[in-house]
């Protein structure tokens, strides 16, 4: 799992309820050093894969990990969390790699979560998931639950190639469209308290302890540091905020809900 502003995070508990699964290893791919860390051989019983989606891609540095898994023909749920806005290829690039590292995706969804550019001037799906959202995701681990039960093999449940769409525009942004739309957070010194949250919730450590300056080739704009300080010392800054404006209302105005992916259960 990977998690910058807990949006994830909050959707995968919400599935393992579901699962009722007794015994639960989480790795929380957010934090480097667990990243630095060589995963390998999966000796769960289950997995679950979960990203959120940069504009309309996963973070290069979470799918690059399942080279390194051995999965060994263990079933996955492949997970994607979205601002509101499209989820792109995710979930077949994860269903590509999972298959490469010897998982079998078993079952899929997208969620929507809080934009990661979202703020009280400039909401983005504020507050998601909600309590709709998460009550989808329980009656989904409810579901996956009860195929895996009814079935001797996971690969009796494997998913058929998962399908995407990106609209043209979509196809047209960048991998690096964040840095071209926003600088990296700006921090108030005068709220600052020197608490060291943004420092420690930072994923890809862009932070200097010292100086709480921002390394900006580094940063990936999630905004994590601005979402967990406790001041609000932390600012978003857009460079091109009509722009913005405008391709948010145009694509991300309508509320989106979860689609889910399952393969039929063998006992109906």
């Amino acid at each position: 799992m990977y998690s910058p502003t807990g949006t994830t995070r909050k959707v995968v508990e919400a599935i393992i309820d579901g699962l009722e699964i007794q015994e639960v290893h989480l790795v929380d791919l957010t934090k480097p050093s667990v990243r630095e860390q060589i995963i390998g051989r999966i000796y769960e019983d289950l997995v679950i894969f979960a990203v959120p989606v940069y504009f309309n891609h996963a973070p290069r540095e979470v799918v690059d990990i399942l080279e390194g898994v051995e999965g060994e023909g263990k079933p996955v749920i492949l997970l994607a969390v979205y601002g509101n806005v499209g989820y792109g290829k995710v979930l077949w690039d994860l269903q590509e790699a999972s298959q490469e590292a010897s998982l079998i995706p078993v079952a899929a969804a997208t969620f929507v979560g809080e934009h990661s550019f979202s703020h009280p001037e400039f909401p983005i799906a504020p507050g998601r998931p909600d309590d709709e959202d998460l009550h989808i995701a329980r009656d989904f681990g409810g579901r996956v639950r009860n195929i895996m039960d009814g079935i001797e093999e996971p690969s009796l449940a494997s998913l058929d190639p998962l399908p995407w769409k990106m609209p043209f525009l979509s196809r047209m942004i960048p991998d690096s469209f964040a840095r071209y739309a926003t600088r990296e957070p700006r921090i108030d010194l005068e709220k600052c308290t020197r608490c060291g949250t943004c420092v420690k919730k930072c994923p890809v450590q862009a932070i200097d302890r010292s100086t709480l300056v921002i390394d900006g080739n580094s940063c990936t704009r999630c905004f994590a540091c601005v979402k967990y300080c406790p001041a609000t010392a932390r600012i978003i800054a857009f460079k091109r905020p009509r722009l913005l404006r405008w391709f948010f209302s145009k694509h991300a105005s309508r509320r989106r809900s979860a689609r889910l992916f399952l393969p039929k259960n063998p006992s109906e």
